[in-house]
């Protein structure tokens, strides 16, 4: 019995791809709003490569929220996004596609001509504007968390093996 615990247990919780990680998470308080800049690093698993490579539209799900830290009680979450980075590779122009879209809308869309400069626009996302200013209150402690999510399938059409990069947080007080 604690051995099939133990499998199941295995088997249902989540896959943090070896290595693949958030990085450089940067928040800048500006005037308009508070913006994010991050890269995903090591994020290109051989299957996710092999996806793309076959023409498969591929894309990654980013999670992004801010919750207000505050002390003698849990956190209170002030918001939550998506930003999906989405890659289609077409075979007979021998190009790539890679758009970003921050809550269903694109905001960035580019064709590049090699898988290098695919990668680096599928990684890096630059002052993404992420909260309007009102949203805050002054003087108070925030974090701001990013967590990305390479992909998702399912072992043996039921067991969910999702591949994430761990939860990446950065500090910051509203002034």
């Amino acid at each position: 019995m604690p051995k099939l615990c133990a499998m199941l247990v295995f088997l249902l919780s989540p896959v943090v791809s070896a290595g693949a990680d958030i990085t450089g998470l940067q928040v800048a308080l500006e005037e308009d709003g508070v913006r994010v800049s991050f890269s995903l690093s090591d994020a290109f698993h051989p299957e996710i490569a092999d996806r793309i490579k076959s023409g498969l539209e591929t894309s990654f799900a980013v999670k992004i929220r801010i919750d207000q830290q505050r002390e003698y009680w849990f956190n209170r979450r002030v918001e939550e996004w998506e930003l999906r980075l989405t890659c289609t590779y077409d075979s007979v122009a021998s190009a790539y596609r890679v758009s970003k879209a921050y809550q269903g809308h694109v905001y960035e869309s580019l064709v590049v001509d090699t898988e290098a400069e695919m990668k680096e626009a599928m990684s890096r996302v630059s002052r993404l504007k992420v909260a309007d200013n009102g949203m805050l209150r002054h003087n108070a402690d925030y974090i701001l968390k990013v967590k990305g999510e390479l992909m998702s399938r399912y072992v043996l059409l039921v067991v969910p093996w999702d591949i994430d990069t761990p939860w990446r947080e950065k500090r910051f007080t509203f002034n």
